[in-house]
């Protein structure tokens, strides 16, 4: 998919999602976002640059970018005018497959950390917490964001490496925390990203 008409998909997406009534609920997935506070360890610079995805738990909804895709990376960018941006990247089924993007904008932190993040002017924003990273950023993140969409929690809990590949040991004690602090409110499956034959 060009990025022209992942940008249109997009749009037409949000704006069909802000403007419809009467969709079916799932009642299972009623409730409300978790709020955990942002990693002590983040600074805008320990968050930049590229983050390669290790794994993740995801919403239906939650993964609406992200259907089909391997090969995922995410690079956080600060524009000339200021903007914070993440820029989400991936291949469609195979490490050959067509690059697709959709660059999400971060706004509104408060505390350090907490943003909120939309993709267009006129899509709804949804919470984006950095809610663990290893001081300066040289190793691990893990970006927790989440919405509400017709009374049905839609969540995304990203496990991030700097390299396309992470320990064992490193990755279970993440587990570990994301398992302490609940943000897999669902039980969700893990979801292991394909990073093999990317780079």
């Amino acid at each position: 998919m060009s990025l022209s008409l992942l940008s249109l998909t997009v749009l037409s997406f949000f704006v069909s999602l802000s403007l419809s009534i009467q969709i079916p609920v799932d009642a299972s997935l009623a409730g409300k976002c978790s709020t955990p506070d942002p990693s002590d360890n983040f600074t805008r610079p320990a968050y930049d640059g590229v983050w390669f995805e290790i794994a993740k738990y995801q919403t239906k909804g939650g993964g609406f970018f992200e259907k089909d895709c391997v090969c995922t990376y995410i690079n956080v960018t600060e524009s000339g005018d200021g903007k914070y941006l993440v820029d989400n990247v991936c291949r469609d089924k195979t490490p050959d497959g067509e690059e697709t993007t959709a660059v999400g904008e971060l706004f509104n932190e408060n505390p350090p950390g907490a943003f909120e993040e939309r993709f267009c002017p006129v899509c709804p924003a949804v919470s984006y917490t950095i809610v663990l990273i290893d001081a300066q950023g040289k190793n691990f993140s893990v970006e927790y964001d989440c919405g509400i969409s017709f009374n049905t929690v839609q969540y995304c809990v990203h496990i991030l490496s700097r390299t396309p590949t992470m320990d064992e040991g490193t990755f279970n004690w993440i587990l570990s925390e994301v398992n302490k602090m609940g943000l897999n409110q669902f039980n969700l499956p893990l979801q292991y990203t394909k990073q093999e034959g990317c780079w």
